[in-house]
């Protein structure tokens, strides 16, 4: 078991520089901006008790729970990266078995002549409902990398593969008007959020017509002028790119992209290694993490997280754990969630490890939704799987 996790940590690790690689004339990875703020959160939970009061048999009553969080942020010479996830059973509204993993870390940018090289400061927690020990740790140290957000250039695409397909622009735009169609995108954040101006403008209404103005009414018509212009600017930079006037349609196509808003996409990874300290065992510790986000297509992300510790000198109390997710957006009303969880110590035996797989595929449709779900667990020194599937239609009939 042993030498099986430390192949996996290393294939891991030694996969990096993979996550900057990315077929097709442009790649999203290289997109770069100074700042960003990200951050998704999937909450699901089932639960079913059925008493047969024509059988004696048990009553069923179980369920499950689960969690899943991701925050991205940079701000110029900070960043701050969050994950946590949480999958729990339930019988009879118990918790039988499950597992959770959580980490955040604070990173600053000091070094102006090497600019991907951090400090950090941070704390990592788990636990095993099938295991006597949770950890709960502080960390610092140094690292390298950083993250990107690179959901306008995801939307850039998306545009040009809609106007593509219903014969709007006859071949694809060059890199360089993708890029600019990018940068226009990453400014509606900027135009929309400015609280000042907004402020400004309904205080010069108030004046001009003694009227008190709904704050309301002034972001509704600052959002309309500004997501026109924002679709006009981009209709005029794919008809001078590829020469072909754009009509309705095209304008339509461009504006249902930008209104989206569950297709954000991030881009990095970040090594760090260091000490830290157990506040369970209290025993100083050696430490290595990496956290790493990938948008092999705009239309999917994959999140990967592992961290490593091991008391000073004492491998047999060191501590593994893996998650990664893959969430792809079939469609604007489709979407597939797919997350893998792993707890270990590298010198237990196989069947002392702690799996969890939870595979959703959701359609929301205008009149209810359709959702199903697998969870596969895998409890300590429980030689088989346990599985949960689930499939529910909820339909507004009236």
């Amino acid at each position: 078991m042993q030498k099986s996790v430390w192949i996996t940590l290393f294939l891991l690790l030694a996969s990096v520089p993979s996550f900057t690689t990315i077929s097709g004339p442009i790649r999203l990875c290289d997109y770069q901006t100074p700042e960003m703020d990200l951050h998704d959160m999937r909450f699901s939970f089932n639960y079913r008790h059925f008493d047969d009061a024509a059988s004696n048999e048990a009553d069923i009553s179980s369920g499950r729970l689960g969690v899943d969080y991701d925050r991205f942020l940079n701000t110029g010479t900070l960043g701050l990266t969050f994950g946590g996830k949480v999958e729990i059973a339930l019988q009879d509204l118990v918790p039988t078995s499950g597992l959770g993993q959580g980490a955040g870390t604070l990173r600053s940018y000091m070094f102006e002549e090497m600019p991907l090289l951090f400090m950090f400061g941070g704390a990592e927690a788990s636990f095993d409902i099938g295991q006597e020990k949770s950890n709960l740790e502080i960390r610092a140290g140094v690292g390298y990398g950083r993250f990107s957000d690179v959901t306008s250039l995801a939307k850039a695409l998306k545009i040009q593969k809609g106007l593509l397909r219903k014969g709007k622009i006859k071949k694809q735009l060059s890199d360089e008007s993708l890029l600019l169609i990018a940068d226009q995108i990453s400014q509606r954040a900027e135009f929309t959020s400015m609280d000042e101006l907004m402020s400004a403008i309904q205080t010069l209404i108030e004046e001009a017509s003694g009227t008190v103005v709904d704050p309301a009414i002034v972001m509704v018509g600052m959002e309309f002028n500004t997501l026109q212009t924002l679709v006009s600017n981009i209709a005029d930079l794919v008809t001078e790119a590829s020469g072909d006037p754009l009509d309705a349609e095209a304008l339509m196509i461009i504006q249902e992209q930008i209104l989206i808003q569950n297709d954000s996409r991030s881009c990095g990874w970040a090594v760090q290694g260091g000490v830290g300290y157990d506040l369970v065992t209290r025993k100083a510790l050696l430490t290595a993490s990496l956290d790493a986000a990938l948008a092999p297509d705009p239309a999917s992300q994959i999140v990967l997280r592992t961290s490593f510790s091991t008391p000073f000198l004492s491998l047999e109390e060191s501590v593994l754990n893996i998650s990664t997710s893959y969430d792809y957006l079939i469609k604007n009303d489709i979407s597939l969630f797919a997350n893998y969880t792993l707890q270990a110590k590298p010198v237990e035996e196989l069947s002392a490890v702690t799996h969890s797989v939870s595979l959703e595929l959701a359609l929301h449709l205008e009149v209810g939704s359709l959702a199903l779900q697998i969870a596969l667990t895998k409890a300590p020194n429980v030689p088989t799987w346990s599985t949960d599937v689930m499939f529910s239609l909820v339909v507004d009939l009236l």
